[in-house]
């Protein structure tokens, strides 16, 4: 009777440790980002273009005068120390506006 046969065993090659980790360790973040990529662009590509606020939403008029308004003082803050916070806040405001007309 013959000898049975004996398969013939196949070297295999297995990462280190090491390789392996560090291949998860940068993979796994790539991979989660290019997933979340695409489903952020999949998401907007049927997106409407912006509308105007409607008349109903719109917000009233400020009901405290230019002078007694904390929010232009704030801004003046940082101007000289001679002038006035609250008119340096409303020249400053009055300036960004000009210029976000142009």
């Amino acid at each position: 009777m013959p000898p049975p046969a004996t398969r013939a065993r196949i070297p295999t090659t297995r990462p280190s440790g090491l390789g392996s980790a560090l291949g998860w360790l940068i993979g796994l973040p790539l991979l989660t980002l290019a997933l979340a990529t695409g489903a952020w662009v999949l998401s907007n590509l049927g997106d409407a273009d912006p509308q105007q606020r409607p008349k109903e939403l719109a917000l009233p008029a400020a009901k405290v005068s230019d002078e007694r308004n904390g929010a232009y003082a704030l801004v003046g803050l940082r101007a000289a120390a001679d002038r006035e916070a609250a008119a340096a806040g409303r020249e400053s405001w009055r300036l960004q506006q000009a210029q976000a007309a142009r």
